[in-house]
């Protein structure tokens, strides 16, 4: 990995090839100096974004070793579902505490399936 613009634009690199991969985070600045730091803006995802790919990409792994009949797997797989859910439910809490707002709800159910806000990228978003 090779970071280009700290926080934001990363070159990652890839397994069976030379061709390194870009990952852009969205990237804001306002006039409140609500990310302070942020010189200018760019469209991009977000770590929850990232989240809900890793899952996908995790069951689709999960679910590859089932067919196999290769058991050893689940248990790990499950964990890092978990993990990733566990992940994207932090985050989701975290912006509602600095927004000011009520808790964000604990434990959904296969929260990667939430639709997210086109305006904010969050989930059961408050203010779009």
């Amino acid at each position: 990995m090779r970071v280009l613009d700290p926080g934001h634009d990363y070159l990652l690199d890839t397994t069976d090839g030379t061709l390194a991969i870009s990952l852009t985070f969205v990237k804001r600045d306002t006039p409140h100096e609500k990310y302070p730091g942020n010189h200018g803006r760019h469209p991009g995802v977000t770590i929850q974004e990232v989240l809900r790919v890793l899952i996908d990409r995790t069951q689709y792994l999960r679910d590859q070793a089932c067919k196999l009949q290769d058991r050893t797997s689940d248990m790990d797989d499950e964990r890092l579902l978990e993990l990733f859910r566990t992940a994207i439910e932090v985050l989701e809490s975290r912006t509602r505490r600095r927004r000011g707002q009520e808790q964000f709800p604990k434990g959904l159910i296969r929260i990667e399936t939430y639709p997210a806000c086109c305006e904010c990228s969050h989930i059961l978003c408050l203010e779009h």
